[in-house]
């Protein structure tokens, strides 16, 4: 999600997207939700959508730990 900033995903398609079962998603996202990391939202009452949240500091602060790391050799 890091890589795709500005991106909506609804949650079966990124479990699609990594190979893993939409509960298995549901289950890592719902700590990042809890600690305002991810925005999630449901759209009408069906489609569960989420995306970074990038005005929360501890986003902001992964997202300069990812692109460090990126810069790594």
């Amino acid at each position: 999600m890091i890589e795709n900033k500005d991106k909506v995903f609804n949650q079966a398609g990124l479990a699609t997207f990594l190979n893993l079962s939409p509960s298995t998603v549901a289950r890592v996202i719902e700590p990042l939700v809890k600690h305002n990391i991810l925005k999630f939202d449901r759209f009408n009452k069906g489609m569960k959508i989420l995306c970074l949240n990038l005005e929360d500091a501890k986003t902001q602060t992964l997202i300069e730990a990812y692109n460090r790391l990126n810069r790594l050799p």
